[in-house]
């Protein structure tokens, strides 16, 4: 008797883009938050719960591809490999995925109560540039 696989928590083939819009999304909104609030906190929490929900779904896609042994291929804007950019995830880009997007979701949990005292100028410039490097580091 043949035992059906485990349903997914997050479709393996639409993390790529959610991944990247998230991060990209939140880096561009949290300067207009900012100027519209004018509050530290904002950026703090967007930043956290970007970083940690797109942490999850790597996490989930890296489980998926580990176990099951496929490739994820993404072509943005449905153009092929020569022309168009694509994004493939394999098993040691899985780990690396979750490495990079753990490591920056403690990176931003840690910089609250470091930047606690002081930089309260230009702090959410901080947070925007942090989730740019993720998603060039993705």
């Amino acid at each position: 008797m043949e035992v059906p696989p485990p349903p997914q928590l997050v479709p393996t083939e639409v993390v790529p883009p959610i991944s990247i819009l998230t991060l990209t999304t939140l880096a561009f909104l949290i300067p207009l938050l900012h100027l519209a609030t004018h509050s530290r906190r904002v950026p703090e929490v967007l930043t956290l719960l970007g970083t940690a929900f797109v942490a999850y779904i790597n996490i989930c896609m890296a489980k998926e591809v580990l176990i099951s042994g496929n490739r994820v291929v993404y072509g943005f804007g449905g153009w092929p490999a020569p022309i168009g950019i694509v994004y493939e995830v394999d098993h040691l880009s899985a780990i690396f995925s979750v490495l990079i997007t753990t490591v920056l979701f403690f990176i931003a949990l840690y910089s609250i109560g470091y930047f606690s005292k002081g930089h309260e100028g230009r702090l959410y410039l901080y947070y925007t540039l942090l989730l740019l490097v993720e998603v060039g580091m993705l």
